[in-house]
């Protein structure tokens, strides 16, 4: 466990609280050791990511897996369950009404 993400737990732990960090990955989607070391130590761990129109984007909800194709203003959140057994999860966003909301992607509008 690397310092910053040590500190980070005892700090969380000792509080009581939950604690939300932010890390920005370069352009290439690298991300740094203490980056890559806050994911390892994390409960949940998000990653989001633009979009562009067009991209399939492989998703799952109770009926089983489908493609979905991303429209203008899409943005994918993907929940890596650390250490809890939710598992993964995967949900698209979409700007409207100055807010970011889940899109329903089983009744999305397929061009």
């Amino acid at each position: 466990m690397n310092e910053m993400s040590r500190f980070f737990k005892r700090t969380a732990l000792d509080l009581r609280v939950p604690i939300i960090l932010i890390n920005q990955a370069n352009e290439t989607g690298e991300r740094s050791a203490e980056a890559k070391g806050l994911e390892r130590d994390s409960d949940y761990y998000y990653s989001v990511q633009k979009l562009e129109k067009g991209d399939q984007v492989l998703m799952q909800d109770a009926m089983g897996e489908y493609y979905y194709k991303a429209q203008k203003g899409d943005y994918l959140a993907k929940l890596k369950a650390i250490r809890y057994t939710e598992g993964n999860k995967n949900v698209i966003l979409t700007f409207s009404n100055n807010r970011y909301l889940e899109k329903d992607t089983r009744e999305a509008n397929y061009d």
